[in-house]
C-alpha cells in the first residue's frame, strides 16, 4: 500500500492539478497492478515524508496489530490513519447477520485480542437530524439551490452548533475526531477543507429570508400552530472575536460587553409559541432614536406591532420612542423601583415552576407593570448575593490587612478607588456595604478600614427572586403577560445553550458576513432544538436542552476488533447499547435506539 501523487486535470475546466490516491499493488496471473483503495483529494495534508508511515499505520489498523512505531509519532499520521482505515472498513463491510434470537453467525476469535477503537457519539447527533428531517431541511436547501456537498456541509454544522457549540474549526475538528455525524450522513467529513464550511455558510446566508419562511411554514403543518401575533424581538449580545476588527462591529453599544467582544442586537421575529420567523443582526448607528427605527424597518415590523426587548435594549429612551411612534411593547425591567405586595400577588402553576405575579397600573394608566416572583428563583439570588458578599468581604480584609502592615499600601486615593473596585463587582451586594476609610492628619494616607453590612428594603436586590415585566397592554391580564414572556425566554435559553460561552460564540474567520452566517447556523440549530423540546414534552419529557445533550452524550458507536483463530481479523462496527434516559427519548421521538446498521468487515 501507498499513496500516488499524479497529475491531472478537470473535466469542466481543463485545468491542471495534483490529485492523491491510496493505491495497493495487486498480483493478477503472472502481471502486477496497481488498484486504486481511496481517493485523497488534491487536498491531503501529509507531506510525503509521511507517506510511508501512514501507510504502515493503516495496515496495522486492517490487521487489528496494536504495537507500531508510528503510534508515537505525528499525531496527524494517526488521525488520517484511523480516518482512511475507517473508510476502507466501511467499503467492505457486510450488514451483520442476525435472526434476533441469538443464534447468529458464530466466530472463533482469539479473546486476549480485543481492541475497541474509533469510539464516536452518536446521541445528539441522530435527535438532530430527526428535528432537521422533521423541518424538511435537506429538500428545502436543495430546492434553494444549494449543491449536495453544500447541504450536507450545512446539516454538519447545524447539527455541531447543537451538540458542542463552538466556531466552525472547532465543528470541523469535532466532525473528525468525536463524533459520528458522517456516518449517518454517509460522508466523509474529514475530506472537507475549512472553506467548503465557510462556503455553505454563506450560501445559507444568501439564501436567508425564503429558508426562514419555508421551515416556519413546515412548523406551521408540523405542529398545527394556530395562527398568532408575530412578536419582534430584540436582544443585545455580543460576539466573541472582533469580527476582523471591523468599526462597525463595535459601535453602537446597548448593553456593557464582557472585555472587548463587539457588541450587536438580535433581532427576531417570532411567533407566539416561540418559533423564528425571521432573523437579523444589528449594530448600532448613532443616536438610540434612529438605530431602533433600523432595527424595526430591518425586520419588517409595521406600526402598532408588539415589540418585546431585554433589559439590554429596554432603556426608557427606546421604551419612551416606541410609544411616541405608535408601537406596543413588552420589557423586562432593569432600574425600575419594585413594588411587589406579597398579600395582593396571586399564584399560578403549570409553567414549570409555582410564580407569584402582581399586575399593576402606572398613574397616567399607559403602561402596566408585572412583578414576578418565584422561590427557585429567589433561592438562586439569595445564593448569589451571598457568594458575593463572601468575595467582598474577603477583598475588604486584604485592603485592612495591608493597611497594618509597616510597609503596606496607605494611600488613601487608592485604597478608595479599590474599594470603589470591590463594591462594583460586587453589584447590588455591594451597595449594601457602608466603607469607612479613617485617615491620618495629613489627609493623605489611611489608619484603619472598617465596613459593615446594611440592610436592603429599597434598592437593587431588596427582593431576591423578584423582576419586573413592562408592557403597553394594559389590559393583558396577568397569565397572559407571563405567558408571553415565558414563551420568549425559552427560546433565548435554548438559543443561549448553543453558544460555548456568554457571547453568541466565537467567529474564526474575519468579515460581518462570517458573524452573520454564524448567527444564522445558531438560530437554524434553535429552530431544531425546538422542535426536539415540543415534541418531548408532548411524550411528557420536560427538560433543557443543556439537559437533553448531557444525557445523550454518552451514546456511541465503536469498532470492535479481533483476531480469528484463522489468523484473519474481524472488526464488527456498532452502536452501544441505550441506556434507560436515552431510550425513553429515542421512544418519544420514534426514533431507532441502535442508529447506524451493524457492519461486520473481515481482513
Amino acid at each position: 500500500m501507498f499513496v500516488r501523487r499524479t497529475l491531472t486535470r478537470s473535466l469542466g475546466t481543463g485545468e491542471r492539478y495534483y490529485s492523491h490516491r491510496l493505491v495497493r499493488s495487486e498480483r493478477a496471473g503472472g502481471r502486477v497492478r496497481q488498484v486504486t483503495l481511496l481517493n485523497l483529494g488534491p487536498q491531503f495534508p501529509l507531506v510525503p515524508e509521511h507517506w510511508p508511515a501512514l501507510c504502515t499505520r493503516i495496515d496495522e489498523l486492517l490487521e487489528g496489530r496494536r504495537v507500531s512505531a508510528a503510534r508515537n509519532g505525528d499525531p496527524a499520521v494517526e488521525r488520517e490513519a484511523q480516518r482512511l482505515a475507517a473508510q476502507l472498513l466501511a467499503r467492505q463491510a457486510e450488514p451483520l447477520p442476525g435472526s434476533g434470537d441469538g443464534q447468529g453467525a458464530i466466530e472463533s476469535v482469539v479473546a486476549d485480542s480485543l481492541e475497541l477503537v474509533r469510539a464516536r457519539s452518536i446521541g445528539a447527533e441522530q435527535v438532530a437530524l430527526w428535528a432537521a428531517e422533521q423541518l424538511q431541511l435537506a429538500d428545502t436547501l436543495q430546492a434553494l439551490g444549494m449543491t449536495q456537498r453544500q447541504v450536507l456541509a450545512a446539516l454538519g454544522m447545524i447539527v455541531g452548533r447543537m451538540a458542542v457549540p463552538g466556531a466552525e474549526r472547532a465543528t470541523r475538528r469535532w466532525w473528525e475526531e468525536r463524533s459520528a455525524v458522517g456516518e449517518l450522513l454517509g460522508v466523509d467529513f474529514g475530506a472537507f477543507g475549512a472553506m467548503v464550511l465557510y462556503r455553505a455558510g454563506d450560501s445559507l446566508l444568501k439564501r436567508r429570508k425564503a429558508l426562514e419562511g419555508q421551515l416556519f411554514a413546515q412548523l406551521q403543518t408540523l405542529f398545527e400552530l394556530p395562527p398568532s401575533e408575530a412578536i419582534y424581538d430584540l436582544t443585545s449580545t455580543c460576539f466573541e472575536g472582533s469580527l476582523g476588527g471591523r468599526p462597525s462591529s463595535r459601535a453602537g453599544l446597548f448593553k456593557e460587553a464582557p472585555g472587548d467582544w463587539p457588541p450587536v442586537t438580535l433581532g427576531l421575529v417570532l411567533d407566539g409559541s416561540g418559533f423564528v420567523r425571521r432573523s437579523a443582526r444589528f449594530v448600532g448607528e448613532g443616536a438610540v432614536g434612529p438605530t431602533l427605527r433600523t432595527m424595526l424597518d430591518g425586520l419588517g415590523a409595521p406600526a402598532g406591532a408588539l415589540v418585546a426587548m431585554d433589559q439590554g435594549v429596554a432603556s426608557e429612551a427606546n421604551l419612551a420612542w416606541l410609544r411616541a411612534h405608535g408601537y406596543r411593547y413588552l420589557a423586562v425591567s432593569g432600574g425600575q423601583a419594585r413594588a411587589y405586595d406579597p398579600d395582593r400577588a396571586s399564584d399560578i402553576h403549570g409553567t414549570g415552576a409555582a410564580m407569584d405575579l402582581l399586575k399593576t397600573l402606572s398613574k397616567d394608566g399607559h403602561e402596566a407593570s408585572l412583578y414576578c416572583r418565584s422561590p427557585e428563583r429567589q433561592a438562586a439570588d439569595e445564593a448569589l448575593a451571598e457568594r458575593r458578599a463572601v468575595r467582598l468581604e474577603a477583598g475588604l480584609r486584604r485592603v485592612a490587612a495591608g493597611i497594618a502592615k509597616p510597609d503596606g499600601d496607605r494611600d488613601l486615593r487608592t485604597l478608595t478607588e479599590r474599594i470603589a473596585r470591590l463594591k462594583e463587582r460586587g453589584g447590588p451586594v455591594g451597595q449594601q456595604y457602608r466603607v469607612e476609610l479613617v485617615p491620618d492628619a495629613s489627609g493623605e494616607h489611611a489608619v484603619s478600614l472598617s465596613w459593615e453590612r446594611q440592610a436592603n428594603s429599597t434598592g437593587r436586590g431588596a427582593l431576591p427572586g423578584t423582576f419586573c415585566l413592562r408592557t403597553s397592554e394594559t389590559d393583558w391580564h396577568a397569565e397572559r403577560m407571563w405567558g408571553t414572556y415565558v414563551a420568549l425566554a425559552d427560546f433565548h435559553a435554548a438559543l443561549g445553550s448553543l453558544r460555548p460561552g456568554p457571547g453568541l460564540g466565537p467567529v474564526d474567520r474575519p468579515g460581518e458576513e462570517c458573524a452573520d452566517a454564524h448567527l444564522l447556523v445558531s438560530v437554524l440549530a434553535c429552530q431544531c432544538v425546538q422542535v426536539v423540546r415540543r415534541r418531548l414534552r408532548e411524550e411528557g419529557i420536560d427538560g433543557s436542552w443543556q439537559t437533553l445533550r448531557q444525557i445523550l452524550a454518552g451514546h456511541c458507536r465503536v469498532t470492535v476488533s479481533f483476531r480469528r483463530s484463522d489468523g484473519q481479523t474481524l472488526h464488527l462496527r456498532a452502536s452501544t447499547r441505550a441506556d434507560p434516559d436515552q431510550l425513553a427519548i429515542y421512544r418519544a421521538l420514534g426514533i431507532d435506539s441502535a442508529p447506524g446498521a451493524a457492519q461486520k468487515t473481515i481482513v
